[in-house]
């Protein structure tokens, strides 16, 4: 679990670790197995920011991982530097000004996805090249629409493609998607995994710190078996792998490797629609928002 942010302000790393932040409380911190010329460390004596810095020498983002809370060390760069610091969920980090250019961003992405899919549906119903993945959730809707198409030929007109669209969701989401419905007890544990331990009562702190979230991975026989789409890891992805990065939402639910969950509990149960996103690296994101009109974000179709 990790939270990159963002400087609005351009800050020169020797600048940021120069000093001027310890009369914030704020500290570099060095592991020597981690620690490089383009990944530092910050700590407040209790929680840690990693530093990543691009070729230029200038902080290409900040990182948060795991229950660490580093407001405090953020805090300590906006004042120290006179600058704004954004994370990933706000429309800043990506280029945009305002969440309504990020939304009409997301929207115009997700009409382009559907008019991608509509063409790779016509073609596959058709016996036609296409690129319908096998084993993939775009592939379990493509026989959908064959057999939709095999009672209603019409359906295939143009002028009956957000027909056969809404009905391929409508089977999809019925006969196809698992629902998972959480308990009070659920959705409270889930709240306490996710709650910084300073704000635990004692008693439950050491629960949380037991807690595993169990989960699923794709296997790299599973992304070439299926065709499935790959990209870049992001800068800040400290997970020991080499190679691209897959989400597991690209494959259907049924082809899941299970040998990746912890305990019991099975975690493919997930509802994920037809369009399934690969979110690239930050700094291409960015680039393209400003380059093509703030439309951002490459999507594959599955």
């Amino acid at each position: 679990m990790s939270t990159d942010f963002v400087s609005l302000k351009k800050i020169a790393a020797r600048d940021l670790f120069d000093g001027r932040l310890e009369e914030f409380g704020v500290l570099e911190h060095v592991k020597p197995d981690e620690t490089t010329e383009t990944k530092r460390c910050l700590t407040d004596g209790r929680n840690y920011l990693w530093v990543y810095i691009n070729n230029e020498g200038f902080v290409a983002c900040f990182s948060r991982y795991g229950g660490n809370a580093p407001g405090k060390i953020l805090s300590a760069i906006t004042d120290a530097f006179d600058t704004d610091i954004v994370s990933e969920y706000q429309p800043q980090f990506w280029g945009f000004n305002t969440q309504e250019e990020w939304d009409a961003a997301e929207k115009e992405m997700s009409r382009e996805a559907d008019e991608r899919f509509y063409a790779d549906i016509v073609r596959y119903v058709r016996s036609e090249p296409n690129d319908i993945r096998p084993g993939t959730i775009g592939m379990i809707q493509a026989e959908i629409a064959k057999k939709l198409v095999e009672e209603n030929a019409a359906l295939l007109l143009p002028e009956s493609k957000e027909k056969l669209l809404k009905q391929i969701d409508t089977i999809y989401y019925r006969d196809h998607a698992v629902r998972v419905t959480l308990s009070k007890e659920d959705i409270a544990l889930a709240r306490m995994v996710v709650t910084h331990e300073d704000d635990l009562p004692a008693h439950n702190a050491s629960l949380a710190a037991r807690c595993r979230s169990p989960g699923f991975a794709v296997t790299p026989e599973q992304i070439r078996q299926y065709r499935l789409p790959t990209t870049p890891p992001k800068l800040t992805d400290r997970r020991a792998f080499s190679g691209e990065t897959c989400q597991a939402e690209a494959l259907a639910p049924e082809h899941h490797d299970t040998r990746y969950l912890e305990g019991n509990n099975r975690c493919d149960g997930h509802t994920v629609g037809r369009r399934d996103r690969v979110m690239p690296h930050p700094d291409r994101y960015r680039a393209r928002a400003v380059g093509k009109s703030k439309v951002g974000r490459n999507s594959s179709t599955n």
